[in-house]
């Protein structure tokens, strides 16, 4: 990435004052500070939470930029409850996408996706997130309950013990979640071999409601005709994968460069740059505007952000520790089964885990027979075999593919 500001201390970050939506910032204190030696947990807690079904649909009382006009001070309170920083900042037209000392956060207007790994603290954002959404975007509610989607998810934890009380079992977090929102409105799915540890948790909930006095959309069309236009309203594609071949890792570690750095930046954002070119993940996309954010860890692991065609991302963590290697890959991008397929072999070749969960979900909507064709899509990757493959319809009109990959 190109900063346009590189805050030298975390005071200068706290303290800044100006336009913040279209502010790329590295923060070179926290930045070179990090230290990942004890890091261990690779599998993130990932967080949705939706007041919209889009951008165009904030209600009328919202400040035009939604969640995105939450400033980055209070976005920071709120990720201090969580136990993460924020390293730096790249943003698109859409949306704000920050690379944390724990993964990732992306806000758009609408809605607000965290990701974090470790024994980050992920579901206490909720409570901070009610208050500053009731303070900079006009909530009207008392409670979380009115929100139009909520889902959570993570893979099985490799060290369940080390996590917190809240987080150390599936049935702690779905008691926490039901201070929120209202427990008999929810489905919550486990998939895969729990005896092996390779399943993943799922929870959806949510009124699947518009809040009242939405804005009309300030598209040529209607947004309903927006939507209808597109062939999946809501996709998500993760790849979670473990047991990283031991050699590639080595690409991933912070030793194994040796490059000047620049005055503006720092040893982690520039080696992760280097990183990335490396290993293609650069060059998953054919697309021309894109923009990456991406840091190496000490002694090693890497992240990355990255934003394309507007509101679209992709994300990757990887932990490469002997013992508890993982890497996740996420994103939203809307392609067709072939192309899905040909990203998927991209990472996997780049990553080369011993296994990897891959799990899909796409809104169908009226788009029935998405699911079946995002199933064939799945049904090979070179060089492993598929295992507890699972397809499932779910709640909003969702479908979800979930397979098991082991390396031949």
């Amino acid at each position: 990435m190109t900063p346009s500001i590189v805050f030298q201390s975390h005071k200068d970050l706290a303290e800044y004052k100006g336009p913040e939506n279209s502010l790329d910032f590295i923060d070179h204190e926290v930045s070179v500070s990090l230290d990942s030696t004890n890091a261990f947990e690779g599998p993130e807690k990932l967080l949705e939470v939706w007041f919209a079904p889009t951008s165009y649909e904030l209600p009328n009382y919202w400040p035009h930029n939604g969640l995105r006009s939450i400033p980055i001070q209070s976005i920071e309170s709120m990720l201090d409850l969580v136990n993460c920083k924020i390293l730096s900042k790249i943003s698109s037209e859409q949306v704000d996408s920050y690379l944390l000392s724990e993964s990732s956060l992306f806000v758009y207007p609408h809605k607000l996706i965290l990701k974090t790994c470790g024994t980050t603290t992920t579901l206490y954002c909720l409570e901070k997130l009610l208050s500053l959404v009731k303070i900079f975007c006009n909530y009207s509610f008392d409670t979380l309950d009115e929100v139009y989607r909520i889902f959570y998810s993570r893979k099985s934890f490799t060290f369940p013990e080390r996590q917190i009380p809240i987080h150390r079992s599936w049935e702690s977090e779905l008691n926490y979640l039901s201070n929120y929102f209202k427990a008999e409105n929810h489905e919550n799915y486990i998939l895969g071999d729990v005896e092996k540890t390779t399943h993943w948790h799922l929870y959806i909930n949510g009124t699947n409601k518009k809040l009242s006095n939405v804005n009309s959309p300030s598209t040529p069309e209607s947004i309903d005709k927006v939507i209808e236009n597109n062939i999946m309203k809501d996709f998500t594609l993760e790849l979670l994968m473990s047991d990283l071949d031991s050699e590639n890792s080595k690409k991933f570690q912070l030793s194994n460069y040796n490059v000047k750095i620049n005055k503006n930046d720092d040893e982690g954002h520039q080696i992760g740059n280097q990183m990335m070119s490396l290993t293609g993940l650069n060059d998953l996309y054919n697309v021309k505007n894109i923009k990456h954010d991406s840091f190496a860890f000490s002694p090693c692991g890497y992240s990355s952000n990255s934003l394309l065609n507007g509101e679209n991302y992709y994300t990757f963590h990887i932990t490469p520790e002997a013992g508890w290697s993982f890497a996740s890959f996420e994103t939203n991008v809307i392609s067709t089964p072939t192309e899905i397929s040909n990203v998927v072999e991209k990472v996997v070749e780049a990553v080369k885990p011993g296994k990897f969960i891959l799990v899909a979900c796409v809104e169908e909507g009226s788009n029935a027979g998405i699911g079946e064709e995002l199933q064939k899509m799945i049904c090979s990757v070179d060089g492993y075999k598929r295992s507890h493959t699972i397809v499932k319809s779910m709640k909003f009109d969702y479908k979800l593919v979930y397979a098991f990959f082991e390396k031949n």
